[in-house]
């Protein structure tokens, strides 16, 4: 059976094959960013993660106008959005190292003022329909926070926690409130076979795993850190687009 490649990439849900093409393509444009930072002697620290989080905020922001019809075309769907602001970003980011070495302006301010530019022009053609949600979100939300401001663990540890807990949760008031469906395989699979809340523990679990395996099996410091923000990143992508979502009853 002939199947489009467009149609298979760009067709609205998601599937095994899918899936496993998304992971594998998220892990290749990973190694390459860390290659191409280390490259340019980039240091993986608190200013890269302002300089380019305001670009996730902006991919999720840009798919929610696609999921809301007001831009078509499958370069802004998933994963068309993901690398037009990849690209996007990687060409801001050498934009501002060049203008950091002329004329001495940190790179990560210049390149956050972009991205929030972008995030100011864009955000506007949404329309804010549903703002109890929210409150949902961070009603639900808040106690995680506190448990973890109780909790001993490094600030980027706890940070990378709290963003897919806010992603889950935001998964969870969608799902529980607001009668979204979960598209993703394996939150889908999940939920299915319990009930949404217990998306949030099992998530919660998982990353906490994977940040102690990262702490306790790698020594470099910078890839310590470029792993984290990574997950952080997808997290933050996720978790932006849905409570979009549900702002705008998308």
């Amino acid at each position: 059976m002939n199947v489009n490649i467009f149609d298979f990439l760009f067709a609205e849900g998601y599937n095994i094959q899918k899936t496993l093409l998304y992971g594998f393509a998220f892990a290749f444009f990973a190694i390459l960013t860390y290659k191409i930072v280390k490259k340019a002697k980039i240091k993986i620290d608190d200013r890269f993660a302002i300089a380019i989080v305001p670009f996730v905020i902006f991919s999720g922001i840009v798919r929610v106008l696609s999921d809301a019809k007001i831009i078509n075309g499958f370069l802004f769907s998933t994963p068309g959005v993901a690398l037009i602001s990849y690209f996007i970003f990687l060409s801001v980011l050498f934009f501002a190292r060049t203008i950091e070495k002329l004329k001495k302006i940190p790179y990560y301010k210049i390149s956050f003022l972009i991205g929030i530019f972008l995030i100011s022009f864009s955000l506007p053609f949404l329309s804010i329909t549903n703002a109890n949600g929210l409150l949902f979100v961070l009603a639900f939300f808040a106690p995680w926070t506190m448990i973890f401001m109780l909790i001993r663990w490094t600030l980027e540890n706890k940070l990378v926690s709290l963003i897919h807990l806010f992603d889950a949760n935001t998964t969870f008031v969608a799902i529980h409130f607001f009668g979204y469906a979960e598209q993703h395989i394996l939150p889908s699979f999940v939920i299915q076979r319990s009930f949404p809340f217990a998306f949030i523990p099992l998530k919660l679990i998982v990353i906490v795993f994977i940040l102690i395996l990262i702490d306790r099996h790698i020594k470099e410091k910078q890839l310590v850190n470029f792993l984290k923000l990574a997950i952080g990143l997808f997290g933050c992508a996720t978790a932006s687009r849905d409570l979009l979502r549900i702002l705008c009853h998308v």
